[in-house]
Order: structure tokens, then C-alpha cells, then sequence
């Protein structure tokens, strides 16, 4: 059997989310208990010592230091969360990244603002992958603690616009979703 190096790494710019899905890992925030009733194990201090991930703020060091991985064979950039497009500074870091060589894909929930979508694929996103819980909002709130049919119909339906605009900006879209069991 031969092993081959993944050319990949995954970025997690933020923590923050709108959405508060049950059954989310999000990259192993670092979220109590009491907002959500799942549990990271990255709060457990016998088993982490990382400090929680706030926005990754553009820092020029920090962005060439992932580009300098390149010499190690990583060609590509997986930026995850929470919600990446959530961070302020992600156009930003989607444009040096891409200037350095890199690809860049992105997990997305797609709640981007608008314009948002189209403004990151011209600068070099060149792929994100669509979490899509449900296209009804009954279904949707299910995974939620907000309860809310207009909310949810307002998520569902950024989400479908999104991934159009995304689509037609040129960008390769893929969906993801969860298969929940009911008990």
C-alpha cells in the first residue's frame, strides 16, 4: 500500500455561525454547554490546551506562513468555521492566498451577504461545498434552536441564492448534508 500526502489543509477563520445546528463538530469550537447541547472536546482542559479561535484577522505574517507551506507540498486551502463568510477580513484572505499560488476551497451555509459569494470566486475562491439541512423550513428547524418558520424560510432562502450565484460566478458548488436520526 503507498501512502500519498494530502496536498490540503483545512483554515478555520472564525467561530461565529448563525445557525445553531445540533449536531455540528464546527471544526471543534469551543462553545459551552449551556449555548448549545452539544459538547467540543476542546473544552476539556486535560484533553486541549488551545485557546478558542477568534476571526483570523489578515495578519500578513500569519497568511505567509500558510502560503510558505506550498514548499511542503500543500497546494491547497479548505477555509472552514463556524461561518467563514462571517469573517470581515475573508475576501482579504481569499485574494493573498490566491495570489500566493494557492486553491482555495470553502464549507459555507450559505448565509453570505449578498454580493459576497460572486466577490470571493473573482478573487480566487475557486470551490465551496453548500451545507444544506433542509429545503423546508419544518424540516430545517428541526436542527435548530430557533424555532422560527420565517427565519428559517430566510435561510433557506439565502442559501438557494447563493448557491446560484456561486454556480454562476464560475465557482465549482458541491452540497453537503446530514441524515438525522429521529430518536
Amino acid at each position: 500500500m503507498e501512502l500519498l500526502p494530502d496536498p490540503s489543509i483545512r483554515l478555520k477563520v472564525t467561530n461565529d455561525c448563525q445557525w445553531t445546528c445540533d449536531f455540528c463538530h464546527n471544526e471543534g469550537t469551543e462553545l459551552p454547554d449551556s449555548q448549545t447541547n452539544r459538547v467540543s472536546v476542546f473544552l476539556d482542559p486535560a484533553v486541549s490546551v488551545l485557546t478558542p479561535v477568534k476571526n483570523l484577522d489578515g495578519d500578513l505574517e500569519i497568511l505567509g506562513r500558510i502560503a510558505d507551506l506550498k514548499e511542503l507540498g500543500v497546494k491547497e486551502v479548505h477555509l472552514t468555521g463556524g461561518e467563514p463568510t462571517l469573517n470581515p477580513k475573508l475576501p482579504y484572505i481569499v485574494s493573498y492566498l490566491s495570489e500566493q499560488g494557492l486553491r482555495l476551497k470553502m464549507t459555507t451555509n450559505g448565509q453570505a451577504k449578498p454580493n459576497l459569494m460572486e466577490d470571493l470566486v473573482n478573487r480566487g475562491l475557486s470551490a465551496a461545498t453548500f451545507s444544506v439541512l433542509s429545503f423546508t423550513p419544518e424540516e430545517f428547524l428541526k436542527t435548530q434552536r430557533i424555532k422560527s418558520i420565517p427565519w428559517a424560510n430566510s435561510m433557506i432562502r439565502r442559501s438557494q441564492d447563493n448557491i446560484l450565484v456561486t454556480k454562476e460566478a464560475g465557482a465549482t458548488v458541491k452540497i453537503s448534508t446530514v441524515v438525522k436520526d429521529e430518536d
